[in-house]
């Protein structure tokens, strides 16, 4: 549903769609969403979202970080700058969303090379991330569809 409603937004609403799906699969799993969204309450904090674990819904009781996530639609240097962010995060999990240009510098495989680099350039060790692509053109979404590497570091 995602990529279906990908050619018809802006990257406003792409990443307010990705907000509120995301804040939702956290509320199913018992954990407390932080994504600037209007449909829960939480305000970002540090990342486009963030998935903790605190006792009965409480900052002040905060227990753990469970999932990082930013989400990029624009330049290179922007998706790279987020996935950076990424890195120096604290979470079992890390997931960068973000679009593709089968015929471009913001290529798939150009995309995951950039993020293997910073990985392997800053020596960041025994980390997790998920790097899901969505396709921007047409042609894309027909013959790729949504793209995603897993990354053991």
């Amino acid at each position: 549903c995602l990529i279906q409603n990908s050619k018809n937004s802006d990257s406003k609403s792409w990443t307010t769609y990705i907000k509120n799906i995301l804040s939702g699969l956290a509320k199913e799993r018992g954990l407390v969403p932080y994504a600037s969204t209007e449909v829960y309450p939480h305000k970002e904090w540090l990342w486009d979202i963030t998935w903790c674990r605190e006792t009965n819904n409480n900052w002040r009781k905060f227990k753990e970080v469970v999932l990082i996530c930013e989400s990029e639609w624009w330049s290179l240097d922007e998706i790279i700058s987020d996935f950076h962010k990424l890195m120096v995060g604290v979470a079992p999990y890390r997931l960068l969303i973000t679009e593709y240009y089968s015929d471009s510098n913001k290529s798939w495989d150009k995309i995951v090379a950039e993020c293997i680099n910073a990985i392997v350039e800053y020596g960041v060790r025994e980390n997790n991330y998920l790097i899901i692509g969505l396709p921007y053109y047409e042609t894309d979404i027909k013959q790729f569809g949504l793209m995603y590497k897993a990354l053991t570091y």
